[in-house]
């Protein structure tokens, strides 16, 4: 039975566009056991129980409304790696991938590397501009063929990280990246410096 993936997002004031993201995830993601938290970033009571109820009979989807004054992307996401101890993917609520076996890819090559031995890995979106931003409605790289490379940071639009990441390096640095803001080139330097690698992979994309 393969691994079971939990797939987190945060949503602020911005139900339709989660709504429209979340629906084409579970119509185009071929993969036989994943979770999806959807967590609801503002103080928004109304916006929290609309998501709730959508979703209400669907058994993968856990709808959580972060309690937290504190309302950052990172926070919200923290909040959504609190409620699993899965392997998780991080990722915007705007994207949409084109091959419907994007998670499979990816669960498969993070099995290749640890039987292999090799430095345990994030893999995700490179960054293509020198920093963290990625224009929107663009075509971005993602996984087909394995490269492991240092050199760069990875894209919080969508990044894979293994559990074992999570505990040796923590949660997202909320505090310090409270109004948002290379707090994803600031976990990729964290990585490294624990002595993990950034993996990115080509051949298929995400539309961001």
């Amino acid at each position: 039975m393969p691994n079971e993936v939990t797939l987190i997002m945060t949503s602020y004031h911005g139900n339709e566009m989660t709504i429209d993201c979340v629906d084409y995830l579970l119509k185009n993601t071929e993969y036989p056991s994943y979770k999806l938290i959807i967590v609801e970033n503002s103080k928004d009571d109304n916006l929290f129980n609309e998501l709730k109820k959508y979703y209400e009979s669907n058994e993968m989807v856990l709808i959580l409304q972060n309690p937290s004054d504190n309302t950052s992307y990172a926070a919200g996401l923290n909040y959504g790696i609190k409620h699993t101890e899965n392997d998780v993917v991080l990722m915007n609520n705007d994207i949409k991938f084109k091959d419907e076996f994007w998670l499979r890819r990816i669960v498969e090559l993070n099995l290749y590397i640890s039987v292999r031995e090799m430095p345990l890995c994030m893999m995700g979106v490179k960054n293509t501009s020198g920093d963290s931003y990625v224009p929107r409605a663009t075509y971005l790289t993602l996984p087909s063929y394995l490269k492991i490379d240092n050199s760069f940071m990875i894209s919080f639009a969508m990044v894979f990280i293994p559990r074992r990441i999570i505990n040796m390096v923590g949660l997202l640095d909320e505090e310090n990246f409270e109004k948002g803001g290379f707090d994803d080139d600031d976990y990729c330097l964290r990585v490294k410096l624990n002595g993990f690698g950034l993996c990115y992979l080509s051949g298929e994309y995400i539309h961001y």
